[in-house]
């Protein structure tokens, strides 16, 4: 046998490595730091047809327009009806049920985790979607706008699995091993690329008091299992849905090491991240990420949304949690319908030069703190604006301890953690809100009623100073509203509406009580006309973070959003503002202002920090800017 010697020299590789999570942030191996941009992949596979013949090519478009656009990042659908691996036996598609992986599908899988290689983009892979099996409700399914879903759980006997019902999932021991077995082929398969960034167990896992601590105990199970089995110890995430108060249970769970959350239907967009992106740092000190964020369901346009061709409310999802201090955009869903139709990567370019003009070295170390800034008008904004009110989840299924609520000038209101977007005519979770308004002129209280839940009794009642002013029906029903669908475990119908009510106040101060009747709730959102001065309430929201002697922040104009674009008519400009930084070391600092829409610097000036106040004079603005 002939040997070959030879001399061959070793040096550093171009990869940055695997990604970690460090404190609330991500970074590569190499301690260089990642901040996740991008969206959703998915092509809708039916079953009783034929797998797409284009899936594969769309998905690779999509990663390529994603990251020609300076994106980095996609929720990879592993699941259910989009590319899923292990599915009910069918012929058109060719799936043979548990335990036997499509191997199209993983040959499509495989392929875009090397396009996602060769392009620098990072893959949360999602195993499964509740919302085709353990989120269905046990015995008959009488919906049929969800009956369809039940062919898509492989784990029922109807479908061939070992499972009497769909919450049986979570202690059925065969199945338990179906899961594991599926878990060691993802990770032989996928988990040797650095560019699968997370594993995440399910999508929106519906968090319910009569299956949480079944739930909660198959996630430690099986995330400790993932870890076992893993050798390059990616991170492990998951979904949720339901009540604060369960899913917080799962975030608990050290097991869990990314916090996320899902966003639609806000009218203000931003305001609802940075909220949930504070509440959530606070309580958990992991990283916040939204893996799905749009308009959703709000009974006009789903999906495509004419009313907003230039995309506020994906250009504030992209900008707003990042500035709160999540750890990284939001991940948008409507890719096909809404961001190819309109033509809008550009969005995520600008905020990813952005991010790239942030201090690398310190992006994912910590300590982090908020900033403190307050503004000076110091030219008066003769103006009333409309103020949509903030609502809190905090109490969605409870008792709140406050019903009566005080709407400052300003558009804040007393116990805001109170005022909840359901009203509801239960017994136990009932108690009608009271709105208190003093104006010097007369206002409008506009009540949009979005969806109906329960029967054809519900309706919204209205009364002014104790005296009943009206009682408009929001029947839910079959036959009722733009969209029906039915919860079989509840009996309750839920009607898709998005009709808006509106409530004559006279000048002066005044009490509106709101009220639902009928079987469960009406789910709402307020907004409040000509009530507001745009000078009290602060023209301008101010999200960001500092480290030491730097900072980065995002002022929004807070009538920017797409409803108060689109619903109310245009939004006034911002100038003759100064904002007004506390907390820095007195001194000579640079003040860099970037174009949030054009992606580009606009101005640059250094200016002098005095007794520990840096007054900046904000260029005027639109929409907003950042710096």
């Amino acid at each position: 046998r002939d040997t070959v010697s030879g001399r061959f020299t070793a040096g550093p590789g171009r990869s940055e490595g695997f990604l970690r999570v460090q404190g609330d942030r991500f970074q590569f191996d190499s301690g260089r730091p990642y901040v996740p941009i991008g969206i959703n992949l998915f092509v809708h596979t039916s079953l009783g047809r034929s797998i797409p013949a284009d899936r594969l090519k769309q998905c690779e478009e999509w990663i390529r327009r994603l990251s020609d656009h300076g994106g980095n990042f996609i929720r990879l659908r592993m699941d259910s009806w989009w590319l899923a691996i292990e599915m009910t036996p069918d012929p058109e598609t060719g799936y043979q049920g548990l335990g036997k992986y499509h191997q199209q599908t993983c040959y499509e899988i495989d392929r875009l985790y090397d396009l996602c290689a060769e392009r620098g983009v990072y893959v949360m892979h999602c195993l499964d979607n509740a919302n085709a099996n353990v989120n269905l409700p046990d015995g008959a399914v009488e919906d049929p706008k969800l009956r369809w879903r039940e062919t898509y759980d492989p784990y029922v006997k109807a479908q061939g699995g070992p499972c009497q019902t769909h919450s049986e999932f979570w202690t059925h021991p065969r199945v338990a091993d179906y899961v594991r077995r599926r878990l060691r082929y993802c990770v032989a398969r996928w988990g040797y690329s650095p560019n699968l960034f997370c594993w995440e167990f399910w999508n929106e896992v519906a968090c319910r008091p009569e299956t949480i601590d079944r739930v909660v105990s198959w996630h430690r199970r099986m995330a400790r299992y993932l870890r076992d089995i893993d050798p390059y110890d990616h991170p492990i995430t998951t979904s949720t849905g339901g009540d604060a108060a369960w899913t917080a249970r799962l975030w608990y769970l050290p097991e869990m090491e990314i916090v996320q959350q899902h966003v639609y239907r806000e009218p203000d967009i931003a305001r609802a991240m940075d909220v949930w992106t504070r509440t959530a740092s606070e309580r958990w000190n992991k990283p916040c990420f939204f893996g799905e964020f749009g308009i959703g369901p709000i009974g006009r346009g789903e999906g495509s949304y004419d009313f907003d061709e230039e995309g506020v409310h994906l250009h504030n999802g992209l900008w707003a949690p990042i500035a709160s201090g999540a750890s990284g955009a939001g991940a948008y869903w409507y890719v096909k319908s809404y961001l190819d139709r309109h033509d809008l990567y550009g969005q995520f370019r600008s905020l990813s030069d952005w991010v790239t003009r942030l201090p690398a070295d310190r992006w994912p170390s910590r300590p982090w703190k908020p900033l403190s800034i307050g503004f000076r008008h110091p030219r008066r904004y003769p103006l009333y604006v409309d103020a949509t009110l903030p609502t809190s989840m905090r109490w969605a299924f409870r008792w709140p301890p406050e019903n009566r609520f005080e709407v400052r000038t300003d558009g804040t209101i007393t116990h805001a953690e109170s005022l909840r977007p359901h009203l509801y005519a239960t017994k136990g979770r009932k108690r009608p809100p009271v709105l208190i308004f003093d104006s010097p002129h007369p206002i409008e209280l506009i009540v949009q009623v979005l969806t109906s839940v329960g029967n054809d009794e519900n309706a919204l009642v209205v009364s002014v100073d104790g005296r009943p002013l009206l009682r408009r029906a929001f029947p839910a029903g079959e036959s009722y509203g733009r969209q029906q669908r039915y919860i079989p475990q509840y009996k309750n119908w839920v009607s898709t509406y998005g009709q808006e009510v509106t409530i004559p106040i006279p000048a002066g101060r005044h009490e509106v009580r709101l009220e639902a009747e009928g079987k469960d709730r009406l789910e709402v959102a307020y907004r409040v006309r000509n009530y507001v001065t745009w000078t009290a309430m602060g023209p301008v929201r101010c999200v960001g973070r500092r480290q030491g002697d730097r900072a980065w922040f995002w002022l929004q104009n807070r009538l920017s959003t797409w409803s108060t674009e689109y619903e109310d008519g245009p939004v006034p400009v911002v100038e003759d503002l100064e904002m007004v930084v506390e907390g820095f070391s007195d001194g000579l600092y640079s003040v860099e202002w970037w174009d949030s829409w054009e992606g580009k610097v606009r101005d640059l000036k250094e200016v002098s920090c005095r007794q520990g106040k840096l007054v900046v004079q904000v260029p005027r603005f639109h929409r907003d800017i950042a710096g």
